[in-house]
């Protein structure tokens, strides 16, 4: 900026009586203060109660960006920069930078900057200023030079306290998801737990959970908060918002303005803020945690920390959990049709009970009985009857959803799982699936035809052996009487 910037060597000066008083005063109101901005103010109170000075300015110093920024003022003119490099030769910068108080003057004011030292490292500068050409006295430069040495010890006390509650925060948080990880049967248990977490721990803000696992589609495996996400904004965020940037180039994304046109999709319609942070574990994409809050610039860097961390160590716990089913899904699945088995039927009965009643959602249970197939396969032989099955469990497959579950549960028996469906919605998939039986060629001179029953949760049953013994109990009633199916 041009302005010579002198040294300002502070005087050997004796303070008086009166200043003494001033400064014990102002320590003890400086020391009451807990939080920056407290401080802050408070040395802004104090300097136009006991000091010549008419305007005043903390600039404080942010190393990541190698900047001093104005987070305190009174009456600092409009024409003054609020956020300063460290390298620029305005004497914000000079001051801190040299580590030594520099003075400028005019002949409408005098201005004196002090640097912030802690043990020769500087957190930024103050900025004080007083009408008329004349410099400050000296009594005022050295209360001036004590106060800002004593704010920056508060600074650096507050810095180190905030330092060690961010470490606690994050311990405790993954210490809570370690816990999660060893009590979660599978990877959807475990996010729901995680979703939990992250809401808990960031206030007013809204958590969701996503699974990708390699050649699936993505969907939302749990969220928390007051906002209920839909999948087509998730969907388009993954496209062409910060989402979609963070699962492509696997790293960490903070979008912090709704508002920019950089941002396009947000997950949220309610959002001004959203952290993306995707789940990689060994290189692979399993997912995304996106946590949003309503306004812009809405987390602080801790959060930003917490999150990511929380996030690293969620990705290797979904992973793990994700070959801990695979090595399940080989001993639960039906090695001919590659449906699920009996077991595994039930497993996810007990799963879809337990998330069903977190999220105050519906699901259904389909079961149908291939009639006469001894006949058919009598007639197809081995082979063609094993043939058939495989096309049925085809064909059925064909039609669900790819979180819905179809089991072979006993023969020529099989039963099907439908998340967040109701009555309706049930019967709907159960006409559908019916259908599909009659496009299967059975290779014999007979249509191939079914016994059908349904249930749904709640209506039908709280439990699993409510709903099974109401499921099975129709369907016998179905295979006694026509082909309609029974629910």
């Amino acid at each position: 900026m041009g302005r010579e910037v002198p040294f300002v060597p502070l005087p050997a000066t004796e303070l008086s009586s009166r200043h003494l008083a001033a400064l014990q005063q102002a320590t003890q109101m400086l020391l009451s203060g807990r939080q920056q901005e407290t401080v802050l103010e408070t040395l802004l109170l104090l300097l136009r109660s006991h000091t010549e000075m008419q305007r005043a300015a903390v600039y404080l110093l942010a190393p990541a960006q190698n900047e001093l920024t104005c987070r305190a003022e009174h009456q600092w003119p409009h024409d003054r920069p609020r956020a300063v490099s460290l390298r620029d030769s305005d004497p914000i910068a000079v001051a801190s930078r040299a580590r030594g108080p520099q003075a400028t003057s005019g002949k409408d004011a005098a201005t004196v900057y002090l640097p912030l030292l802690i043990r020769d490292r500087s957190l930024g500068t103050l900025a004080v200023e007083k009408n008329g050409a004349a410099s400050f006295a000296n009594e005022d430069l050295v209360m001036l030079s004590m106060l800002a040495a004593q704010v920056a010890m508060l600074l650096e006390n507050q810095h180190l306290h905030e330092a060690e509650h961010a470490r606690t925060r994050q311990v405790e948080l993954l210490h809570l998801i370690v816990r999660s990880a060893a009590t979660a049967p599978n990877p959807n248990e475990f996010c729901a737990l995680l979703a939990d977490l992250l809401g808990d721990t960031f206030e007013n803000a809204n958590v969701a959970v996503l699974l990708c696992p390699p050649e699936k589609n993505l969907r939302i495996a749990a969220h928390a908060g007051n906002d209920e996400p839909q999948m087509e904004r998730f969907l388009q965020a993954r496209q062409t918002g910060p989402l979609g940037q963070a699962m492509r180039q696997k790293r960490f994304v903070v979008a912090e303005d709704a508002s920019s046109a950089t941002n396009p999709a947000f997950c949220y319609g309610t959002s001004g803020s959203e952290i993306c942070i995707p789940l990689v574990a060994g290189a692979i994409g399993l997912g995304a945690v996106v946590i949003a809050r309503r306004g812009t610039h809405a987390f602080n860097k801790e959060e930003l920390t917490l999150a990511q961390v929380a996030a690293e160590v969620a990705a290797n716990t979904v992973r793990s959990l994700h070959l801990s089913e695979e090595l399940d899904r080989s001993s639960s699945s039906d090695p001919l049709t590659g449906a699920s088995n009996q077991r595994h039927f039930h497993a996810v009965v007990e799963q879809e009970l337990s998330r069903a009643r977190r999220y105050t959602k519906p699901f259904g249970l389909i079961t149908l009985d291939l009639r006469q197939f001894r006949e058919m396969n009598a007639a197809l032989g081995i082979q063609g009857g094993d043939q058939l099955l495989k096309q049925v469990a085809a064909s059925l497959r064909a039609r669900l959803r790819s979180h819905d579950t179809l089991s072979r549960y006993d023969g020529d028996q099989f039963a099907i799982v439908l998340p967040e469906v109701n009555g309706d919605g049930v019967a709907i998939v159960l006409t559908k699936l019916n259908a599909a039986l009659g496009t299967i060629d059975a290779g014999v001179s007979r249509r191939l035809t079914a016994a059908w029953a349904a249930v749904t949760f709640p209506e039908d049953g709280n439990t699993e052996a409510e709903l099974a013994n109401t499921l099975f109990r129709r369907l016998d009633t179905a295979r006694r009487t026509s082909n309609t199916p029974s629910s």
